[in-house]
């Protein structure tokens, strides 16, 4: 059905989703969680997420995909409807306010770690080393500054001029926008303490650096690669 659905069948809404709406209600869990995700995919198209609706199908069944499945709903009337109807409306606003807005931020950072390869997350009780520079504020929900905490490593490496190693460390990194909305990255140099620390450079000195994001090194144009890029 999944096939079909993303083949455009154009009499999908008319015998596919009854179908799908039997599969949920199957009491083979396996049967049911497959038509349940094919639902989801389907529900991304208004008019099919309306034929669905139409035919008023038992909201604990559904619920079976959770919370933000069924949010989905709320983006046209005929969705606003049927949660009023099904009294999960207020229901759903009191555990978003309880607990389902921490549990979603928690979703997307883990998600984040977890594509970024930063750290093994074994388990829902294994903390999150999120990435805040020093001088970045708490809300970063204005505007660009949610770049700030993408884990961005800067690591940056100065020789003399016969190629010796004067420095090499990573710097506290992160992604800050100009006036002018242009992206720029920021690496500091940060002492055990955690101060600022003064960094002294002559002109004999050579200065290359390379960009990490998570444990991936990337390139001056965002590309994955396998090697430090400098």
């Amino acid at each position: 059905l999944r096939i079909l659905y993303r083949s455009g069948l154009t009499t999908f809404s008319s015998w596919c989703i009854d179908i799908l709406l039997k599969q949920i209600s199957s009491p083979e869990p396996q049967i049911a969680m497959k038509a349940l995700n094919v639902l989801k995919e389907v529900c991304a198209n208004d008019e099919l997420m309306h034929a669905l609706l139409s035919r008023k199908p038992a909201l604990e069944k559904l619920q079976l995909g959770g919370d933000p499945f069924i949010a989905r709903f709320l983006r046209t009337e005929i969705g606003v409807k049927f949660c009023q109807d099904c009294g999960w409306l207020d229901g759903g606003i009191k555990r978003w306010l309880q607990k389902g807005n921490q549990e979603y931020v928690e979703l997307i950072e883990r998600t984040i770690y977890s594509e970024l390869n930063i750290k093994d997350l074994t388990s829902k009780d294994d903390n999150l080393q999120l990435h805040i520079p020093i001088d970045c504020p708490l809300d970063v929900r204005n505007d660009t500054k949610i770049f700030r905490r993408l884990p961005f490593v800067l690591l940056v490496k100065i020789e003399t001029a016969f190629r010796d190693t004067y420095y090499f460390s990573m710097l506290q990194t992160y992604l800050q926008t100009d006036d002018s909305l242009n992206m720029l990255i920021v690496g500091k140099v940060i002492s055990k303490s955690g101060c600022i620390e003064p960094l002294k450079i002559e002109n004999v000195h050579i200065i290359s650096c390379c960009l990490r994001l998570g444990s991936r090194s990337i390139d001056n144009h965002g590309r994955p690669v396998n090697e430090e890029f400098w």
